[in-house]
């Protein structure tokens, strides 16, 4: 998708914003503010594929749990970002990881995998920087 218009309007934009036609989206651009005069997106319209249950989007608290016989001294990021069903996110107000056995005292980075309600998921892979003793 491409924006075009003055690049101070092209610049400010964030999303386009469908509204649904039956088997065809019009889009429009939106800017912090709200809709952006003078931008045109291109293409303008796109064909509905395929519907699915609206997603909304939530960053919450992570917490972590080390592993048997280390110490948590610190860690980053301390949240993640979750996508899911509006009434599957209102209520979250955080997550649990497990760290693996296998680490061992230092510094390491390391994918963790939260404990999610169904329907909900990460947006993207999880990745934080961990302190154990």
């Amino acid at each position: 998708m491409e924006a075009v218009g003055p690049k101070s309007q092209v610049e400010a934009a964030v999303s386009a914003v469908g509204l649904d036609l039956g088997d065809e989206v019009a889009l429009f651009p939106f800017g912090p503010e709200g809709p952006l005069e003078g931008v045109e997106l291109r293409p303008n319209r796109v064909r509905v594929v395929e519907r699915r249950e609206a997603l909304f989007l939530k960053e919450v608290p992570l917490s972590l749990k080390p592993p048997p016989g280390r110490r948590l001294l610190d860690y980053a990021p301390k949240t993640v970002r979750l996508v899911g069903p509006r009434e599957a996110l209102e209520g979250l107000t955080g997550v649990t990881a497990v760290l693996e056995e296998a680490l061992g005292p230092g510094e390491a980075e390391v994918a963790v995998v939260p404990d999610l309600p169904p329907g909900v998921q990460t947006l993207g892979p999880v990745r934080v920087r961990v302190a154990l003793e």
